[in-house]
């Protein structure tokens, strides 16, 4: 085989092993839903960013610093913003208020979908020990771990 085949072939492999496995049924569906006293102080870094994997090296994060608000890492701004949430794991996020750095077009392309998916979330609940937020518009939930 030529060289170049066998190159193009590795490529095509080892696209198709990509990024981190999402869990699909129990976690697409229902989940055990969050409650603001569960989220209450705890930080969340985002790890699969519905469906399509997150940047390495890259932090995005969720935080329930208070009652009320969320906070954390766009993946390169600082963003804060009121949130509602309800006792069957209801959420609404409110206007968020960012700082404004520029970085790379990759960072900046993963920020915008993560503020856009935390703006449309509708529902956020447990799995195991993530946490994953369900949003308007996106077939997959995004999927968190535990930071603090």
């Amino acid at each position: 085989m030529r060289p170049i085949m066998i190159f193009l072939m590795m490529l095509a492999l080892a696209a198709c092993g990509g990024g981190p496995a999402v869990t699909t049924g129990k976690a697409e569906g229902a989940g055990k839903a969050a409650t603001a006293d569960q989220l209450l102080g705890t930080e969340w870094l985002l790890e699969d960013l519905g469906g399509s994997g997150v940047l390495e090296g890259i932090q995005a994060t969720l935080a329930f610093p208070q009652a009320g608000r969320i906070a954390g890492q766009g993946s390169c701004n600082r963003y804060t913003g009121p949130v509602t949430l309800g006792a069957d794991g209801a959420f609404k996020a409110g206007q968020f208020a960012m700082t404004r750095m520029a970085c790379p077009p990759a960072v900046m392309d993963q920020e915008t979908q993560y503020i856009q998916a935390l703006a449309n979330g509708e529902r956020v609940a447990f799995d195991g020990p993530s946490l994953i937020l369900f949003t308007k518009g996106m077939e997959k939930p995004l999927r968190f771990i535990r930071k603090k």
